[in-house]
């Protein structure tokens, strides 16, 4: 299946070629042969998370654009969702999209990457219990999550439940 915004990604792929032509690190996506894969399997994998609100239409392929609100931690304010928001077919300046939205961009484009620097990511065949070095031994290694916290970080305020409390508000 082709790439469609807001039926199978978040973003378009000439969306993500902007992105990443002002990202450190992103030497990859210049080379892969399936960037547009990358992108609908990171949407796909955000699908799985239980977001905060509904969603704005039970019509919508994707669980956004969504009604209600959320505290945006890093700005300490309160967030109305844009519930009408529409995924048009035409590239979108990051500046342009609601809040909430470029939050779940953002959160799309980075995953897609974390997706094609990590080959096998998504495999889940083998892993380590324990593991044993002479007299050391580590017991009941915990797998690692298929979306990085530095990447969840991002878009936490979004999730049900939002960030845990701390004494550090943000601005």
């Amino acid at each position: 299946m082709a790439l469609v915004k807001g039926v199978n990604s978040y973003v378009l792929l000439a969306e993500a070629n902007d992105y990443f032509d002002n990202r450190l690190d992103a030497e990859i996506w210049s080379t892969t042969a399936v960037p547009d894969l990358a992108l609908m399997t990171a949407t796909q994998l955000l699908e799985g998370e239980d977001w905060t609100g509904i969603s704005y239409l039970a019509t919508n392929d994707l669980a956004w654009p969504r009604s209600g609100s959320f505290k945006d931690t890093p700005r300490n304010r309160s967030v109305a969702f844009t519930g009408t928001y529409a995924f048009p077919n035409s590239k979108e300046k990051e500046t342009a999209v609601p809040r909430e939205i470029a939050l779940i961009r953002k959160a799309t484009y980075e995953l897609a990457l974390h997706l094609l620097n990590n080959k096998g990511l998504l495999n889940k065949g083998a892993s380590v219990k324990g593991l044993k070095a002479g007299s050391i031994a580590l017991d009941s290694i915990i797998e690692a999550s298929t979306i990085p916290r530095i990447i969840r970080d991002g878009y936490t305020d979004l999730i049900d439940g939002g960030r845990k409390s701390s004494s550090w508000e943000g601005w």
